[in-house]
């Protein structure tokens, strides 16, 4: 959309690669001041989708592609079309994944704690 302001960032305005923004409604409206109140604010490193509306931004994590961490094992993703956000979800080729782990030279106990993540949507036993 022309005219509208957009900050990206991996993690958060506050702390852009490693804060995990928390979605209480203080917390964000905080970072939408640390980002210059945009219109759009799209953030990630949670893992968590996010679409979410506060005063005149629309906060927007499309969530991730590999290690998604909110109990569901499909890949999140989001459409920007002709002005609107949309949270889609696609299956993910998990068992391509879980073997390209088994190759990594990652010790075993991680290999077996992301297999679980993309297995499990991120709940963990």
């Amino acid at each position: 959309m022309f005219g509208k302001r957009c900050v990206a960032c991996h993690a958060a305005p506050s702390d852009p690669l490693f804060r995990y923004l928390r979605t209480s409604e203080k917390v964000l409206a905080d970072e939408i001041r640390v980002a210059g109140s945009p219109d759009f604010l799209f953030f990630g490193h949670t893992h968590w989708p996010l679409l979410h509306q506060v005063g005149t931004t629309t906060i927007i994590n499309p969530g991730s592609a590999g290690q998604p961490k909110d109990g569901d094992t499909r890949s999140p993703y989001a459409v920007w079309e002709d002005g609107k956000i949309e949270l889609r979800r696609i299956a993910y080729p998990m068992e391509a994944t879980v073997q390209a782990y088994a190759r990594t030279p990652l010790a075993s106990s991680e290999v077996e704690s992301l297999i679980a993540v993309l297995r499990t949507g991120g709940t963990l036993p």
